[in-house]
């Protein structure tokens, strides 16, 4: 059990376009190394700030940092309307980069297009959403792009459940 989770911690890729974020999951991993003795020297950690809207998947610094995909994709993307995403980022560029952004979306339908592009072949995807798209008119271009590019594993709805604290969405975790 060992040699794999010190393989798992050389493997591990981290993205997020907060610095502050980035730096808190490298102290976090590098404690855990040296509590549980997982693996010395401790690994160069490869968590990279990155701003998946505005840079796409296709961007070199990614291209780098991961050049053959990923296993595993795990995420709670942020919610951002779409109202917010475009005075944000530039529509003409997101357009460009994500084939779901060519109509009306929110932030974390493109975050879905983006763990699935970056993911390797026979990859697995997880991902906390807002449950609205499951049944909403205007997420049936979603669902119908989910059931176009992904083999859709399980969908775990939660309904009207509060997961998290003081937050005004209600979410599924799902699995591709």
């Amino acid at each position: 059990r060992k040699s794999w989770r010190s393989s798992i911690i050389q493997n591990i890729v981290g993205l997020d376009n907060d610095q502050r974020a980035v730096e808190a999951s490298r102290l976090n991993l590098v404690a855990k190394c040296m509590t549980d003795k997982l693996i010395e020297p401790i690994p160069k950690l490869k968590l990279l700030k990155y701003d998946l809207l505005a840079e796409g998947v296709n961007d070199a610094k990614l291209k780098k940092l991961i050049p053959e995909g990923v296993d595993i994709v795990v995420g709670n993307p942020p919610f951002i309307k779409y109202e917010t995403l475009v005075s944000i980022y530039d529509g003409n560029l997101l357009k460009k980069n994500f084939d779901l952004a060519a109509k009306r979306t929110d932030s974390y339908m493109l975050f879905i297009e983006a763990a699935l592009r970056i993911l390797g072949d026979g990859g697995f995807c997880g991902l906390v959403l807002p449950n609205a798209f499951l049944r909403s008119s205007s997420g049936g271009h979603l669902r119908e792009w989910i059931a176009k590019h992904t083999d859709l594993l399980e969908i775990i709805d939660f309904q009207d459940q509060p997961v998290f604290q003081n937050v005004g969405f209600y979410v599924c975790v799902v699995l591709f």
